[in-house]
C-alpha cells in the first residue's frame, strides 16, 4: 500500500521563476544615441584622415596649396575669364574665345615653378601640353608666363 503522506511531500511544486528585472526607461534610446555619435565621430576621422592626410600629403601632392580654388583673370585680352584648380590635378577655364565664352577643361601639373596644363585638342583628339612659367604664387595673387612670354595675372575669387 501506498503512504499518502509521502506522495503529498512530493507533489509539491517549485517556487514560480521570478520574473525578468525590468529595464530602465530609456535605455534603449540611449543606446541609440551612443551609437550614433560613435558612427559619427568614425565618419569625422575618416573624412579627416583622408582630407589631411591622404588627399593632400600622398596622392595630389604635385599641386601647391595656394594654387587650388577660383581664379579670375584681371587685365589683358582674357579679362574677366576664370579658371578652377583642383586637388586632383584637374582644371577647368571659362575664357573669351572671340567674343564668345570658351570653356577649357585640361589636366595640371606643377614641377618647380612651371606649370603644365594638357588640354585635348578637339579636331585632331590628339592631347597638347602648354607650359606656364609661375611668376607669382600666393594666397591672393598669380602670375603666369605663357611660351609667347604673355603675362596672366589673376586674383583669387573664393
Amino acid at each position: 500500500m501506498r503512504n499518502p503522506a509521502k506522495f503529498t511531500k512530493q507533489r509539491q511544486q517549485a517556487p514560480a521563476p521570478s520574473a525578468p528585472p525590468a529595464k530602465a526607461a530609456g535605455g534603449n534610446a540611449r543606446r541609440w544615441i551612443v551609437l550614433g555619435l560613435g558612427a559619427l565621430l568614425t565618419a569625422a576621422a575618416t573624412w579627416s584622415f583622408l582630407e589631411f592626410v591622404v588627399w593632400n600629403k600622398v596622392l595630389w601632392n604635385q599641386l601647391p596649396g595656394d594654387l587650388i580654388g577660383k581664379w579670375v583673370v584681371s587685365g589683358g585680352d582674357q579679362d574677366g575669364a576664370t579658371f578652377d584648380f583642383y586637388r586632383n590635378g584637374s582644371m577647368r577655364g571659362r575664357i573669351n574665345a572671340g567674343g564668345r565664352e570658351g570653356i577649357i577643361n585640361a589636366r595640371i601639373e606643377v614641377e618647380g615653378d612651371t606649370l603644365f596644363i594638357t588640354t585635348r585638342n578637339p579636331h585632331t583628339k590628339q592631347d597638347e601640353v602648354k607650359k606656364h612659367l609661375i611668376k607669382v604664387l600666393n594666397r591672393s595673387e598669380l602670375v603666369l608666363q605663357d611660351e609667347r612670354k604673355t603675362l596672366f595675372r589673376m586674383e583669387r575669387a573664393d
